[in-house]
């Protein structure tokens, strides 16, 4: 992927009103069509200082009175001359200053492409370029320091470490190649597989520890699901502290799920309710019904809510995580052990829901917990792949096969890593990781 020479601009804060919106341009050109609209006629303004200044349209009307700021290259986030316009947060005036500015010259930017230049200018490597839309998108305080340690490189400076390790014992694999003498006998091999172990180790706990630092971006999902009229709806909602499900004595009240992301002591929780389980009375009702089998499916955390003064329990369900044993304000009896974990609650009185709420955060603490930050599908998939290299060589080394054969799964590992942090990295996937940045950014 080129980096492109034209100029690009876009306004840089969320949609909708605010105290203050951003306009930000990045270019060659960032400064001169800046200035054409900022009276900057004769003397640029003092680097990275932000002045007072007034935006006019090309018929010289006052658009807004705003603050103004200039970045030259390479000195930015882009490493290109980057102009932002700190104006009102009036949508109808920053979309109106974007449009002169095209009109002068720029063009406007696509998603991710302010940070897409800061890539190509090696202003970033590829985890860090990640870390910016994770770190927008982060909803809980676990997720945005993961975010952050992201960000600050932790992960692309741990692979090329990674990577200058597996070059030194390919250097010495090569030199068999290049001279018969060199011959790698049984004894250099096992010493060459010692020196990939603390390398192999390093990727099997950033593998390992994937899934924690997955939940800890995307949160853990928490589904609630039982027979009709088991509460789980009453539930849901004490378990929130707002009245979000509605809530009837009628049956089948609830044909589809309902979510809702919370943050439970630093830890965000996507909390789902979903539709009574039943033989459903109509195609609204079974769509439903499919849909929660497809929610509880795909839990972090199942808790299956029964109606204690009327048990009834799905066993088609997967096995869950706890049982919420509810209704005891109607003189439920004990749950009985063959339920596993089961704790007694009232949906409607609160009684227990707090004793609920505790164990939930535990087992979602336990499921972010962890210190890896490969936190991404893509990190996982490269480090299984550089896993599956790195053990091919380590067999071909104790196996004594032949150097030419130990060498290419070297490389391999090598490859990928090298695509983990943004080097040879296919087009199309570059693509595809910057398209899903907002604009602006």
């Amino acid at each position: 992927m080129a980096l492109e020479q034209d100029t690009i601009v876009a306004i840089a804060t969320p949609a909708g009103r605010g105290a203050v919106g951003i306009v930000r341009l990045s270019g060659e050109q960032a400064e001169a069509i800046a200035a054409r609209h900022l009276g900057w006629t004769t003397t640029l303004p003092r680097p990275r200082w932000l002045g007072r200044a007034r935006f006019v349209d090309g018929a010289g009307e006052v658009v807004d009175d705003l603050l103004a700021v200039r970045f030259p290259a390479p000195a930015s986030y882009t490493g290109e001359a980057v102009v932002e316009l700190h104006g009102h947060g009036n949508p109808l005036l920053l979309e109106r200053m974007v449009a002169e500015l095209v009109r002068s010259g720029a063009r406007l930017a696509r998603p991710g492409e302010f940070t897409e230049r800061a890539f190509l200018a090696g202003k970033l490597d590829l985890t860090q370029a990640e870390a910016v839309a994770t770190l927008i998108a982060a909803r809980s305080e676990g997720g945005a320091r993961l975010a952050r340690r992201l960000l600050a490189g932790e992960l692309g400076a741990g692979l090329v470490r990674l990577r200058q390790a597996i070059v030194e014992v390919e250097a010495e694999v090569e030199a068999a190649i290049d001279f018969a003498e060199e011959e790698i006998d049984p004894a250099g091999g096992a010493r060459l597989a010692e020196r990939l172990a603390p390398v192999t180790a390093e990727v099997a706990r950033l593998l390992a520890g994937h899934a924690g630092a997955r939940h800890q971006i995307d949160g853990v999902r928490v589904v609630l699901v039982g027979a009709v009229n088991a509460g789980k709806s009453s539930l849901f909602n004490r378990l929130l502290g707002e009245e979000r499900a509605i809530v009837t004595p009628e049956a089948g009240t609830t044909r589809d799920y309902l979510e809702q992301v919370v943050e439970w002591e630093g830890i965000e929780v996507c909390l789902v309710d979903t539709a009574g389980l039943r033989v459903a009375t109509g195609a609204a009702e079974r769509q439903g019904i499919e849909r929660s089998r497809a929610a509880a499916a795909a839990a972090d955390l199942l808790v299956q809510v029964v109606d204690g003064s009327a048990p009834v329990v799905d066993e088609a369900l997967p096995p869950p995580a706890v049982v919420a044993w509810n209704k005891v304000d109607l003189g439920a009896g004990a749950p009985p052990a063959t339920l596993g974990e089961a704790i007694p609650v009232s949906a409607r009185t609160g009684e227990g829901v707090a004793a609920l709420r505790t164990w939930l955060v535990a087992r979602a603490r336990a499921a972010v917990a962890g210190d890896s930050v490969a936190c991404l599908e893509r990190h996982r998939l490269g480090l299984e792949q550089v896993a599956a290299a790195l053990e091919a060589a380590r067999e071909g080394l104790t196996a004594g096969l032949t150097p030419e054969l130990i060498a290419f799964e070297l490389r391999a590992a090598q490859a990928t890593l090298g695509a983990l942090i943004g080097e040879r990295t296919p087009e199309q996937v570059l693509e595809a990781i910057f398209s899903h940045f907002c604009v602006g950014k």
